[in-house]
């Protein structure tokens, strides 16, 4: 293919139509869609290592799609490089779970940050970053089913004896003595 050449291929899987695009630059570019697709071409001006000048090639619209929006994957994945979650594993599928739980969590933080500095008030101290947020919501999951009040100190001599009598009838059952 020379440079400007594009090609789309165009599936259905569950009544949702997929755009897979193939554009040649320098090299080719692969890019699948659900939302946009190659038509409407458009223009655009890329330098030509060959006549040492900047030519005006076409290019479909997905690629114009992503270069206009691309700040926020870019962000995210910088982002997800530098606190990355350091499990290693040779499952591929427990690397997959990993960079899918560093992406809800840094989506999840992204968010925190939106809302905090959204609201009126001068209070800012909830804003945390990533590291005190990963750490809050470790002990959150750790703390799921967790009961919070529990007694504490020595148990009273009632429960001591409903102990007692539990144990005695679990001893005495007729069941076990067979």
């Amino acid at each position: 293919m020379e440079r400007g050449h594009s090609m789309e291929f165009v599936g259905n899987y569950n009544d949702v139509e997929i755009s897979v695009t193939a554009w040649k630059d320098n090299k080719t570019v692969i890019m699948a869609s659900t939302f946009a697709g190659e038509k409407p071409l458009g223009k655009v001006m890329r330098y030509d290592k060959k006549i040492k000048n900047r030519v005006e090639i076409t290019w479909p619209h997905i690629i114009e799609e992503y270069n206009k929006h691309m700040g926020g994957v870019d962000l995210l994945d910088s982002i997800i490089a530098r606190h990355k979650i350091l499990m290693r594993s040779k499952k591929w599928y427990m690397r997959i779970f990993f960079h899918l739980l560093d992406l809800v969590i840094v989506n999840a933080w992204l968010l925190h940050k939106r809302v905090e500095t959204d609201k009126k008030s001068e209070n800012k101290k909830y804003l945390m970053n990533l590291q005190e947020f990963k750490s809050e919501v470790a002990s959150c999951l750790c703390k799921m089913g967790y009961k919070q009040n529990a007694k504490r100190g020595r148990p009273s001599n009632i429960s001591i004896e409903q102990m007692f009598q539990t144990k005695r009838c679990k001893r005495d059952c007729p069941i076990r003595s067979m």
